[in-house]
């Protein structure tokens, strides 16, 4: 059976954990990986996966480690909220409060294996920016029958 993967992100810029979420099963051979985003502190704000331009604030990437046992698609966001940012003069996208990122992965294997990947982001609120973060994640997928 698959797992859902859960990446979780507790505050912008304080607390960044990982963890996986073995209790949202789908039948296989399809799996979801999904990177949350934790409610974080009033006003900051974690960017979409695209943005207009490259010379502004970094997008998210989720990147998944490619494996015999398993095929990842693209990562699938909810609609951002798109603003124009004073601090960059552009146009941004982001996510604010909560965020749900999906990942379809097709399973190739009856055997056990490991998603692996990362989450890079970037936190802003109305006045200043974190550096960018870069975390890793290994999410255990059981033998299926």
């Amino acid at each position: 059976h698959g797992r859902r993967q859960v990446v979780r992100r507790a505050s912008c810029g304080e607390v960044y954990t990982i963890q996986a979420d073995a209790s949202r099963t789908i039948p296989a051979p399809q799996a979801h990986a999904e990177a949350r985003h934790a409610p974080c502190e009033e006003g900051w704000h974690l960017y979409a996966l695209t943005l207009p331009r490259d010379d502004g604030p970094f997008p998210t990437v989720i990147t998944v480690l490619p494996s015999e046992y398993y095929k990842a698609g693209a990562p699938v966001e909810p609609a951002p909220f798109e603003v124009d940012d004073p601090n960059f003069q552009m146009l941004v996208r982001y996510h604010g409060h909560e965020t749900e990122f999906t990942i379809p992965v097709e399973r190739l294997s009856k055997e056990a294996f490991n998603v692996e990947g990362s989450v890079e982001f970037m936190c802003c609120n109305d006045r200043t920016c974190l550096p960018p973060v870069t975390e890793k994640f290994s999410v255990p997928f059981p033998a299926v029958k």
